[in-house]
């Protein structure tokens, strides 16, 4: 696991999209709970809501995804089911599609 976190760790530094993504929007994006679960107990509850240059949280990425795995290990960490993106749409809406 440590070596995973190592790689999303430098793809964070590297973000050469400049959405200014977060350790935890990467494995998300992965649908890696365990990961997930490490970072949190890691950095606390701050980094479950972090939102990237677009105002996507983690959760948003797990919802428009359909990765309930990645999901369920944000919502029980404690990530706000209920934030919204900087466009105004919450988890549901990415649910939606």
């Amino acid at each position: 696991m440590l070596s995973l976190l190592a790689r999303l760790a430098r793809e964070e530094k590297q973000d050469v999209a400049g959405r200014g993504r977060k350790t935890i929007h990467f494995a998300t994006e992965r649908n890696l709970p365990k990961l997930i679960t490490f970072i949190f107990e890691q950095h606390g509850r701050a980094v479950l809501n972090a939102p990237d240059k677009l105002g996507f949280r983690p959760i948003h990425y797990a919802a428009q995804y359909g990765y309930n795995d990645a999901l369920v290990a944000l919502v029980e960490a404690g990530a706000d089911r209920d934030a919204n993106s900087s466009a105004g749409f919450n988890s549901i809406h990415f649910c939606a599609g």
